[in-house]
Formats: C-alpha cells, sequence, structure tokens
C-alpha cells in the first residue's frame, strides 16, 4: 500500500502545529498514518505559506485565486489531483487544516472538549480547490468575569478551530497562566489582546496611591474615591503609566494588542477638571499613552473602550494609527433585534426618573440609531471594532437564549459599515451550554454568512448532541426562538425577560387578564415542544447525554424565570389600570411563586439576580402601591 505524504515546511511553530493537528484527527478518524516529505512533488497533501511571488509560480487558477486571500484567509481543497491548503500566514494553514478536516473527514468542532469524529474505512479528498477569507479582520472572544477560574485551554483550542484570532484576557489572570498558555498561544498563532478593564495593573494603587492620590478618582469636594485612575491631564502620571505599560511589552513580547480601558463600574473621578468631561478625557489619555509607546514599539495596537459616559468620539481629536476602539453596545441595544433596525433600543424602557440619574451621571440612553451613528463617528476616525455580548449571559440572566438571527444580520451590516471585527464577551464557563450555539454561530457566520439557520443548526446538533439528534435539535432552538424573540402577545420580546418593545407590538391599552393567560398558553406550548424535542433526541452515545442533561436543566431554569416574571407583569398589569386591589393580589402570588423556588432562584445558573429582579420589581410596585416593600 502506498504511504500518503504530506509537505509542510519546517521551522515553524504554527505549522508543525497544523501538521501535528491534521494527522492526528486523520489517524482518529480513518486510522491511517500520514507521513511528512521534504519534497512536495511526491505529496498528495501541500501544506504552504507563499508570498506573491512563490505563488506566482503555481499554475494560473492557484495564483489568481490566491492573489484573493486576506486576512486569515486560505486556499483548501483539491485540485489536478493533490490536496492544497495554501495562505499567506501560519495561521490561515491551520485555519485551512481545520476546515479541511471538516470538509472532508465530516470532523464538527462543536464547543470545547466537544466535537463529532465520524469513523470511516478510507478518506477520500475531493472537494475542488477554493477560497475562504473571514469577513473580518478581527475576530475575538473576551474571557471576562468567572473564566479566572478556570482552565482557558479548552476555550483556547475550540475557538481556534471555529475561527476566531484574537483572545482578550485580563492581566492578572494571564500572569497566572502565563507559563502554560503561552506555548499554546505560539502554536496557535492567537492574537493575544492584554488588559481589558485592567487600568490599575500598571498603576497599581497599592503602590502609587499613599504617594499619588491625584492619581485616582475623588469627588467633587476632593475625598478620594479611589475606584478609577484620574483622567485629567498630568504629564508625571502619563510618563509612570507609559513606562510601565512598555515595561510589561518588553518582558510579554507575545502581546499584540494592550488593552488601556478604564476600571469597570463606578466611582469615576468628579474633580473639577473630570466632571462631565470623561467622555473627552478618557480617549484624549489613552491616545496620549498610545504615543509614547509606538514610540518605542511602533508595531503594537492599543485597544480603547468606548463604553459608559464615553460611547461617542471626540470631535477634535486626531488618533494615533495603532490606536483602535471597541465599541460598545451595552445595555442601550435590544440584543435579539439587529442593531440596525433603528425602531429598537433602551430609551422609550427606561422611566423619567432613571433618565435623570443617567443625566446626572453624564450618559444617555441610546436607540439602535444612535449607536449606529457612533460606530460610523468611530470608523471615521480610527480602526473600529464591537465589542458584543451575544455570549455575556449576565446580560441574559444566564438563561438559555438564540440570537443567532441578530449575529447573522448585525455582521452583515457591519461589514456593509466597514466595522474591523469584534471582540465578544464571554463572563460564565460554568454556564456555557446556555450560550455556546451563539458563539457557534459568531465563528460561522464570521466566515460563512450565507449560510441558512437551519443548515448552521443541523450541524451544531450533530457535533454538540450527536449524529441522528439533527431534526430534535432544530425543533428545539426553533421552540425556543418562537418564545423568546418573537413578538408575544404582550410584547415581551427581548431575551433579558424584563424591557417591552412597543415597536413590534401594540401595547395594551387596556390589560386584560385574557392577554396575560394567552401570552402564558404560548410561552408554555413552545416549553413544553422544547422539552418534546429534548426527550426525542436523548437516545444519543453516552459522551453526548452530559449535553442533552444540560439543555434540560436550562430548559427548566427558563420555565421557572419566565413564570416568575409573568406573575410580576400582571401585578404591574393591573396598576396600570388603576386595579389596585387585583395589583396586591398578583403580587402576592408573584412573591409566593418566588418563594416557593428560592433555593432554585439562588442557583446563578436559573438567571442571575433572580432575586435582585423580583426585589426591584416587588419594590417598584409597592411604591405605586404608596406601600412598603416586601422584602424576599
Amino acid at each position: 500500500m502506498n504511504r500518503r505524504k504530506f509537505y509542510i515546511p519546517p521551522d515553524n511553530k504554527t505549522l508543525s502545529f497544523a501538521s501535528l493537528e491534521f494527522t492526528r484527527y486523520v489517524q482518529k478518524c480513518a486510522g491511517e498514518e500520514l507521513f511528512s516529505e521534504e519534497n512536495r512533488d511526491d505529496c498528495e497533501f501541500v501544506f504552504d505559506v507563499l508570498n506573491d511571488t512563490d505563488a506566482a509560480k503555481m499554475p494560473e487558477d492557484i495564483y489568481h485565486k490566491f492573489l484573493q486571500i486576506k486576512y486569515d484567509g486560505f486556499l483548501a481543497g483539491v485540485y489536478n489531483g493533490k490536496t492544497y491548503v495554501l495562505a499567506k500566514e501560519a495561521r490561515g494553514v491551520l485555519f485551512g487544516i481545520y476546515k479541511l478536516l471538516e470538509l472532508e473527514c465530516g470532523i464538527v468542532f462543536a464547543a470545547p472538549e466537544q466535537e463529532f469524529i465520524p469513523t470511516k474505512r478510507l478518506l477520500s479528498f475531493k472537494k475542488p480547490l477554493q477560497l475562504y477569507n473571514p469577513e473580518f479582520e478581527l475576530r475575538g472572544i473576551g474571557l471576562h468575569n468567572d473564566w479566572y477560574k478556570v482552565d482557558w485551554l479548552p476555550m483556547l483550542d475550540w475557538m481556534t478551530k471555529r475561527g476566531f484570532n484574537c483572545l482578550q484576557i485580563f492581566l492578572n489572570s494571564y500572569k497566572e497562566r502565563r507559563e502554560k498558555l503561552l506555548p499554546e498561544f505560539l502554536k496557535r498563532d492567537t492574537i493575544v489582546d492584554a488588559g481589558a478593564h485592567s487600568a490599575f495593573y500598571f498603576l497599581p494603587p497599592e503602590k502609587y496611591l499613599e504617594k499619588y492620590p491625584e492619581y485616582y478618582s475623588r469627588k467633587s469636594d476632593g475625598t478620594l474615591i479611589g475606584k478609577h485612575l484620574c483622567y485629567a491631564p498630568s504629564p508625571k502620571k502619563e510618563d509612570e503609566y507609559a513606562a510601565n505599560i512598555i515595561s510589561f511589552i518588553e518582558s510579554h513580547p507575545e502581546v499584540k494588542i494592550v488593552g488601556l480601558w478604564p476600571e469597570d463600574g463606578g466611582g469615576r473621578c468628579e474633580c473639577e477638571k473630570c466632571c462631565g468631561q470623561l467622555g473627552t478625557l478618557v480617549p484624549e489619555f489613552v491616545n496620549r499613552i498610545t504615543d509614547k509607546i509606538t514610540e518605542k514599539y511602533p508595531s503594537i495596537m492599543v485597544n480603547h473602550l468606548a463604553y459608559s459616559v464615553y460611547t461617542a468620539p471626540p470631535k477634535d481629536i486626531k488618533f494615533n494609527k495603532n490606536l483602535f476602539v471597541n465599541h460598545c453596545d451595552y445595555w442601550d441595544r435590544i440584543i435579539n433585534r439587529p442593531i440596525n433596525d433603528y425602531r429598537q433600543g433602551s430609551p422609550e424602557l427606561h422611566s423619567p426618573e432613571e433618565h435623570q440619574e443617567a443625566q446626572a451621571a453624564g450618559r444617555k440612553y441610546r436607540n439602535h440609531k444612535d449607536i449606529c451613528e457612533e460606530l460610523q463617528a468611530w470608523r471615521e476616525k480610527c480602526k473600529t471594532t464591537v465589542f458584543s455580548y451575544y455570549s455575556d449571559l449576565e446580560m441574559k440572566r444566564r438563561l438559555l437564549t438564540d440570537v443567532s438571527n441578530t449575529i447573522c444580520d448585525d455582521l452583515k451590516y457591519y461589514k456593509r459599515a466597514g466595522i474591523a471585527g469584534y471582540i465578544d464577551c464571554c463572563c460564565y464557563p460554568q454556564d456555557l451550554t446556555a450560550s455556546i450555539f451563539n458563539l457557534f454561530a459568531l465563528g460561522n457566520y464570521s466566515w460563512t454568512p450565507q449560510m441558512e439557520r437551519k443548515e448552521l443548526l443541523e450541524y451544531f446538533a450533530e457535533g454538540f448532541c450527536g449524529p441522528g439528534t439533527e431534526p430534535c435539535i432544530v425543533k428545539f432552538y426553533n421552540a425556543l426562538d418562537d418564545i423568546v424573540n418573537k413578538n408575544s402577545t404582550l410584547g415581551f420580546n427581548t431575551v433579558d425577560l424584563l424591557h417591552r418593545s412597543p415597536h413590534e407590538v401594540a401595547f395594551f391599552s387596556g390589560i386584560r387578564e385574557t392577554l396575560i393567560t394567552a401570552t402564558i398558553s404560548e410561552f408554555a406550548n413552545g416549553i413544553k415542544l422544547m422539552k418534546e424535542a429534548l426527550e426525542e433526541a436523548e437516545k444519543v452515545p453516552e459522551n453526548f447525554r452530559k449535553n442533552i442533561t444540560e439543555l434540560k436543566m436550562k430548559t427548566c431554569d427558563l420555565e421557572l424565570r419566565f413564570k416568575m416574571n409573568f406573575y410580576f407583569y400582571a401585578a404591574e398589569a393591573f396598576l396600570d389600570q388603576n386595579k389596585n386591589e387585583n395589583a396586591r393580589a398578583a403580587l402576592d402570588n408573584a412573591l409566593t411563586f418566588y418563594k416557593e423556588h428560592k433555593e432554585i432562584f439562588k442557583n446563578e445558573g436559573c438567571g442571575l439576580s433572580a432575586g435582585k429582579t423580583a426585589n426591584f420589581i416587588a419594590s417598584r410596585i409597592n411604591q405605586r402601591l404608596n406601600s412598603f416593600a416586601n422584602k424576599l
């Protein structure tokens, strides 16, 4: 039997890793052993990094396709009997090999540590050579919140297989993991975005606060707050800050992007110079620091987060070409409606009192039109990316969601708008099952936006729930889509389960019990369909049952959380009709239901802040009833 041979250039960590991955998966799939060969002419498989001059020596058909490669793109497939993966960068070859394994071997990289590898008697590579380009230059995942508690390697491995090229990490967490992860980053040629909300990492209060309290946030009367930096211009502070960043870059050459985000949360500086001016002062500060960094390291990129009180770009700043912005839509968007659907947004979802509080803090509630206009304004000033929340379950109470249609529509809009990419905020590894399909869709639509949702679901189902479950999982996610994304009778159509959008449903002028009953019935039927679909899908091999079980648990969590919210909605509905006694009775029902399931609601997987939400709504209702607040 002829030995099957492949050629791949030596002396490159990423290419060596790519060849090991290819041979390992072929062995798993078909039991075949492949052999490396130095003479590419004798090889069945050719994996190579070329420049334009080298590519010009290839057949004309290949050369013309090669010239169209951009970002991490590649050519993959069969040409004149040979199977090629050709790219301009080593990372492109690695992406191409994973694509080849999916296309020709039928492997599905569904989730971290979850992949389907079919058994084949003989591997025959037949698909013709094609060009594959990503839609965006930067395709990142940000490991925030509870990711500091777990091993990052499974996520790093999976995201590379799905075509993501950037990992955003907090510096303190990276410091603890660097020794283990550095070889893994280098093998995959991962773009390391180190920073996020790490301003204090480069100017730690424990080192500077006592001697230089003026470096940190203060109240208007001068009282120290100390939860943020003071962003008033200060050459001494900025020199120290930049010097610490440069020292970090020198000792961490793998880092290609440094994130200079402010610390998260409240406690921003209210001093005379900062008060009301942070929207200008923060980006000016980051831009000056970028100037200092790039004088010594001209290839380093700096990531600035446009969020909170500084989402819009200052008018009169010329930004350093190495500074790019992560523009944050945060709470202001309706996450299960496309960002360019200008009917949507948060202003109408907030009370006059909330608007007043926001204005006092220096920000306003934006609608989708505002967000898109800010994006375009940033795009005119510097390279612009989006800080998205498709997998951030904190935004969705950590419940099971499907926003794949939004992702597809958003990415098409961002592509047309000239946006360079995204970093998606991923917060809770312990609940990854609830949002893994969204991440799967994000990776897929970043390369193949034309894929239909049904095809994507079937592809995901085979890898995550097992072959043969495709019809059941399509049914499951379609039912989920119906109850969390479609227009309901009451207009409760957002995945955070709290907002009501009057744009798509004529919000009832008179609340009627029949409307609430109809909506509960609609919801209950959707949950029933989801449960039935999972029962049908349960006859799968042992290695897939855990995922089916977790989807069942998440479905039960969703059911309980919806029921709790409906009780509270009913109470507010009666209040809207000045039926206070009915409202009091409905509120009592809501609180009773909450207390009956209190132990489950304490489980964060059943919806982050379920108790906080219940307290908040109960307090709001009681205030309207001119009564004392119920405490759970």
